[in-house]
């Protein structure tokens, strides 16, 4: 699946929402924004009825780039077989990149796939 990001660029509204519905281990969504800003929500929404999911974040840019099972995320967001979560910081965490991929485990050196069923990530950021 493909990456989606809308921008609400108006003087009302400034919020741009990403959503990929297919997240895995082998491939990192790298600066998903083009911009800096902050992070207000995370969904996760796991399909899979038979493998937790762990979504992974980075928040900055990193000089060689993100590699799955080198890079230490700064946010992991755990979300149980057939669960949707949301986290919401109402005041935002700043970035300066935002970057993700999912995994089947919370180590960082993980890069175990999650099996039967994809894993959607969407975020709201300004």
């Amino acid at each position: 699946m493909a990456l989606s990001v809308a921008r609400f660029e108006s003087d009302k509204l400034t919020y741009k929402i990403a959503v990929e519905t297919a997240v895995g281990p082998t491939t990192v969504h790298q600066d998903v924004t083009q911009d800096n800003g902050k992070l207000y929500s995370i969904d996760v929404e796991n399909g899979s009825s038979s493998t937790e999911a762990y979504l992974k974040i980075t928040l900055t840019d990193i000089a060689d780039g993100v590699t799955v099972g080198t890079t230490h995320p700064d946010i992991v967001v755990f979300c149980p077989t057939s669960s949707n979560v949301r986290w919401k910081m109402p005041d935002g965490i700043t970035f300066t990149k935002l970057s993700f991929w999912a995994a089947a485990d919370p180590g960082v050196s993980s890069t175990a796939a999650i099996s039967g069923g994809n894993v959607k990530a969407t975020f709201v950021t300004s």
